[in-house]
């Protein structure tokens, strides 16, 4: 029954209350414009004035508290409320004239009605005959119909109301049928019958048609066309839908069969010779395996095989439960659609779902799946995945897909229903090593290896850290000793430089006044040579200590000063080459760079007697490589030349292992001397290369 918002009835009952200052332009005076209102664009309210009868008088509407009922003119029929009282008395056949407004329902147009004025009894309109098809569009909500039918079957609702049910297979679909008087209880199941009735439709939220049902109203009797087959046939179960020239299409048949299994209330499995098929049967007694029943049923085809509906069943005796079909393969399952088969296989999944237990087996030649009815409590079978187990079951194949000319259709799939856990036999034990503990396994070496990377980072971070802090606290200590050994070499240059310098000068003037060739010229002369190397010596110890060479300049800048300072003094040819592209060092690092390269030059200069010095430092990705060479008259390496300045080639050598670097000499009689000293830049930076 269509019902329609509040605004409208607001609408109607202000209508009904005279308040209306201005009538529309035009009335709607048929029941077929009114319907055309419905179902295109912006629903447009109109006035109406029908004249017509009564088809069906409705009980008050329980939602809105209106009184209905089913009203047409010959043009079409339609749904009419008004407020309660405004059509006591009013029956079927009365002739009526209605006032009032047009207005939308939840799925159809209805009429609000303002007035009614009954004028007599009048003609009902044929009913229009129609099939289920034209029913299932929803056009024909609220219309006088007639359609015929088989009765499937027919009962008394449970509700407070106790209304007559009965349902109809219509060759289309099947369709309830209402009654108002009590006639469609008493219809004999699987009888013929013409059926006479107004339309209503269920639909969804957004108002679309789901499925039709028929309201036959009093007094307007259910034809039997006719009566149920005197001799209900007896078919065996593998014929039933196979080609016959004899028999009663859409009438019940019979069979006889086994039970092999039992859902309550949903399904009865029986077989017989072989073959199996599905019953449904909303009946809660319980049938057990091995009880021989007579079934008698309307068939209809399922996903492949038929099964039947609406059927009765008839015990009759009772015997061994059937054996199943054992099967070698999976594939074998598709030729036993509805019967009981035993089959193996691994178990490869076990999932709980809303009715159960889903489980998935796989064999040589295909997945599969079966499942097993449990309750919310009971629970699963504790068969470990990977276990190999042989269990009976109910085969049912996986609809087919139509296809696209007649012949033999061949099925794809099939589902397994497990009658219990009992009676499956488990073959074989998964192995102690299976999946899940590999698993289990794979995920335990994957934390631990997370947690070695961590803790090595950890340490790594944590040496470098200390690594860090030592060499910042190296670097205060190197600069502390730096601002030490200038501040000594600024006195050394300020006293002792100087004291020696002016002490030659007043040698060298005395020198003027003492004859040659007397002792005193002799200690003059000594005491000269002796004033000019301590000065010389002071000025080498002042060059050694002064670090503000890096502090204006990065390392080359420093190396090629100390080279050009040195040769300078004694009048040496140098030449000083750098190749790659240079980059500050650490403090410390190149200090030690720059000492190593002082000391090969200083060694050159006063012990070498060398005309030419050569110094190359090269910078790499991986390393630093300084070379200091002379063309002096070099040594045997394999002893130690005396050292008289403050480093010597030890000196060279620690600094050298300090920084890890490599240090190299080469040197022989007359052939001069190479120095060659290469620092890795990992060290040098502090970075890996």
């Amino acid at each position: 029954m269509a019902r329609f918002p509040a605004l409208i009835i607001l609408l109607c009952l202000s209508f009904a209350g005279g308040t209306v200052t201005a009538a529309p332009p035009s009335e709607i005076t048929s029941v077929a414009e009114v319907r055309a209102l419905g179902g295109t664009g912006e629903f447009v309210e109109h006035p109406v004035r029908l004249r017509g009868v009564i088809l069906l008088k409705l009980a008050v509407d329980p939602t809105t508290g209106l009184d209905a009922f089913m009203f047409a003119d010959g043009s079409a029929s339609i749904y009419v409320a008004a407020q309660p009282g405004r059509f006591s008395g009013l029956k079927r056949g009365d002739l009526l004239e209605v006032r009032g407004l047009a207005a939308r329902g939840d799925f159809a147009p209805i009429v609000m009605a303002s007035g009614v004025t009954a004028q007599g009894t009048g003609e009902i309109p044929p009913p229009a005959p129609v099939t289920f098809d034209q029913l299932a569009t929803g056009s024909f909500d609220g219309q006088y119909v007639e359609i015929s039918g088989i009765v499937r079957s027919s009962r008394r609702t449970g509700t407070p109301d106790s209304r007559a049910l009965a349902e109809l297979s219509t060759g289309g679909g099947r369709l309830v049928v209402n009654s108002q008087d009590s006639q469609a209880q008493s219809l004999p199941v699987d009888s013929e019958v013409r059926v006479t009735g107004i339309v209503f439709q269920q639909f969804s939220r957004v108002g679309q048609a789901i499925h039709p049902f028929l309201t036959v109203p009093h007094r307007v009797p259910i034809v039997i066309t006719r009566p149920p087959p005197g001799d209900v046939p007896l078919r065996r179960i593998d014929r039933l839908m196979a080609f016959s020239s004899e028999g009663a299409p859409g009438h019940r048949v019979r069979i006889r069969g086994v039970v092999t299994h039992q859902q309550r209330g949903e399904s009865l499995w029986l077989e017989e010779e072989g073959h199996g098929i599905r019953v449904h049967l909303d009946d809660p007694a319980a049938y057990t395996a091995g009880e021989v029943v007579e079934v008698a049923g309307f068939v209809v085809q399922g996903n492949y095989s038929p099964e039947m509906e609406d059927a009765s069943v008839l015990r009759l005796a009772v015997v061994d439960p059937p054996r199943p079909a054992i099967l070698k393969s999976s594939g074998e399952a598709l030729e036993h659609d509805g019967g009981l088969v035993m089959l193996e296989g691994k178990l490869i999944e076990v999932m709980r779902v809303p009715q159960g237990i889903r489980l998935v087996f796989r064999d040589a030649e295909r997945d599969f799946v079966a499942y097993l009815r449990t309750d919310g409590s009971t629970p699963g079978p504790a068969w470990e995945i990977g276990s190999r187990v042989r269990f009976p079951a109910i085969c049912s194949v996986s609809k087919v897909p139509p296809s696209d000319g007649p012949g033999t259709v061949v099925p794809r799939d099939f589902e397994l229903i497990l009658r219990s856990p009992a009676g499956v036999e488990v073959l074989q034990m998964p192995p102690w090593w299976n999946a899940q503990r590999r698993l289990w396994a794979l995920a335990g070496i994957v934390v631990a290896l997370v947690l070695v990377i961590l803790g090595v980072v950890w340490k790594n971070r944590r040496r470098l850290r200390l690594s860090s802090d030592s060499r910042r606290q190296a670097e205060v200590e190197f600069a502390a000793i730096l601002a030490e050994r200038n501040r000594i070499a600024r006195e050394i240059h300020d006293t002792l430089a100087q004291g020696l310098g002016a002490i030659s000068v007043h040698l060298e003037l005395v020198t003027g006044h003492v004859p040659a060739g007397t002792k005193a010229a002799v200690h003059l002369a000594e005491a000269r040579n002796l004033t000019r190397e301590s000065l010389t010596e002071a000025r080498f110890s002042i060059w050694n200590m002064r670090s503000q060479v890096l502090e204006t300049g990065d390392s080359s800048d420093a190396i090629a000063g100390v080279l050009d300072r040195l040769t300078d003094l004694e009048g040496l040819e140098s030449h000083f080459s750098v190749a790659g592209e240079p980059f500050r060092l650490p403090p410390v690092t190149e200090n030690n760079l720059l000492r190593i390269a002082q000391e090969a030059i200083t060694n050159a200069v006063r012990h070498a007697r060398a005309t030419r010095i050569e110094v190359s430092l090269a910078f790499a990705r991986e390393e630093i490589c300084l070379k200091v060479s002379d063309n002096g008259r070099g040594f045997d390496r394999s002893v130690v030349p005396p050292v008289s300045s403050h480093f010597g080639l030890v000196g060279m050598r620690e600094r050298a292992a300090e920084t890890h670097g490599t240090l190299t000499i080469e040197s022989d009689h007359g052939k001069g001397t190479v120095v060659s000293y290469v620092l890795p830049v990992s060290f040098a930076t502090g970075i890996p290369s």
